[in-house]
């Protein structure tokens, strides 16, 4: 049998009719499942079962990327978008990966996980030396609730228990359950399984169970792809491949240091995963909320959270001697920031700031001081020369390398 091949060139110029019948052809669909995709699609009467209130459908355009190679293998990739160029652009970006041998990719054991909130527990150390006396019963309860997933090669594959002793309604323990779902996405079956599992829970640890429910963070299940691409392949508009392949550097390390890039970046990335969660028929909201979680969970400063909470401290204050003596530092003093708590790729930062974030001077160079204050610090052979006048201080008068005055707010005479 021939294999068949993804590459289809001068699909997009094809008619709507044309294309549909060619994708039919390829992936061998019936009369009644292409006319599904084309004409007929999701009936009201479905969607009265599906949700509350139903009042009508909504469509949205289907399409189908091209050039997609995978473990050697072809695939026209499925994709419900209603944004240009994303089908275009991931059809592009495939053709490029196909020429450097394609897609690797690889799954996890297909495990979610169910959490168990126990509250008001009399010892903590003690009810979580019990659960683990008591793991092979818990596990038992696990997979007592769904008899046809155990048969098929699922169920409950582990137990762990995380203490929070610091929270904002007290101590809290959060029993985790890995709960292997084969190929359903899992929600009703772990659901099942802590809900099952709680009250025996509670009897051991003394304590009160509050939620049991899944946890949408799937990083126990997970799919990894990866793919290579040929320098020469990207050579366009006069640059060589090499050069582009740094613009895309750049670009990346754009998004490494600022959220407000990364946030843009992975909207990027989520056009393509979002339209095939979609076409596929499976909860987008799910892949969205865990993604997030796993962006900042890698770049902190990224959370909305944490961003917020820095906004409300106090605002920015860099120190001058003129400001008082309460702001002076004696030699025996700590500075007010350590270094190694604001290292930024490579940067020191040298601004005290009340909210954590540092201030590098205009042509500042790494490693090096650069205030328009104090001018040059033995220690600090890349500063600028100090500037003469009334701003040049005495040795016993400096405050060290966080009090400085920002630019634009020296008073002249």
């Amino acid at each position: 049998m021939t294999e068949k091949s993804s590459r289809l060139p001068g699909f997009y110029k094809k008619t709507l009719a044309e294309r549909a019948a060619e994708v039919a052809q390829w992936a061998n669909l019936t009369p009644e499942e292409i006319a599904t995709i084309t004409t007929n699609g999701l009936q009201p009467e479905q969607a009265e079962l599906m949700i509350e209130n139903v009042i009508g459908t909504y469509a949205l355009p289907f399409g189908v990327a091209a050039n997609f190679q995978i473990n050697g293998r072809d695939y026209l990739i499925p994709m419900v978008v209603e944004e240009p160029s994303v089908v275009a652009a991931i059809s592009h970006a495939a053709k490029l990966i196909r020429a450097g041998g394609g897609f690797t990719a690889s799954t996890s054991d297909p495990v979610m996980i169910g959490q168990i909130q126990v509250l008001d527990i009399p010892d903590m150390d003690a009810a979580i030396a019990a659960l683990e006396a008591h793991k092979p019963e818990l596990l038992e309860q696990a997979d007592c609730c769904d008899k046809l997933m155990v048969s098929l090669g699922g169920g409950a594959r582990a137990l762990e228990f995380r203490p929070f002793p610091d929270t904002p309604v007290g101590p809290m323990l959060i029993v985790h359950l890995h709960y292997d779902c084969r190929d359903a996405m899992g929600a009703n079956a772990v659901n099942t399984a802590v809900e099952n599992l709680a009250p025996m829970i509670a009897d051991i640890t003394g304590g009160r169970t509050n939620l049991r429910i899944l946890s949408n963070l799937a990083d126990q299940r997970t799919a990894t792809a990866s793919g290579l691409i040929p320098a020469a392949a990207l050579e366009r508009d006069g640059y060589t491949g090499t050069e582009v392949a740094r613009f895309i550097a750049e670009a990346n390390a754009f998004a490494v240091v600022d959220p407000y890039r990364a946030a843009t970046h992975n909207k990027g990335i989520m056009n393509g995963i979002d339209a095939v969660v979609i076409a596929t028929g499976n909860d987008w909201r799910a892949i969205e909320a865990g993604g997030a979680l796993v962006c900042c969970a890698k770049r902190p400063l990224s959370s909305p959270h944490r961003l917020a909470r820095h906004r409300k401290r106090r605002p920015l204050r860099l120190h001058h001697p003129a400001h008082g003596r309460r702001h002076r530092r004696r030699r025996h003093q700590s500075p007010p920031h350590r270094q190694s708590r604001h290292e930024t790729h490579g940067h020191p930062i040298r601004a005290r700031t009340g909210h954590g974030f540092g201030l590098r001077w205009p042509g500042a160079k790494p490693g090096g001081h650069q205030s328009p204050v104090y001018g040059r610090h033995p220690k600090r052979p890349h500063a600028p020369a100090r500037p003469p006048g009334r701003h040049r201080r005495r040795r016993d008068q400096r405050s060290g390398p966080g009090h400085c005055q920002p630019i634009g707010r020296r008073k002249e005479n």
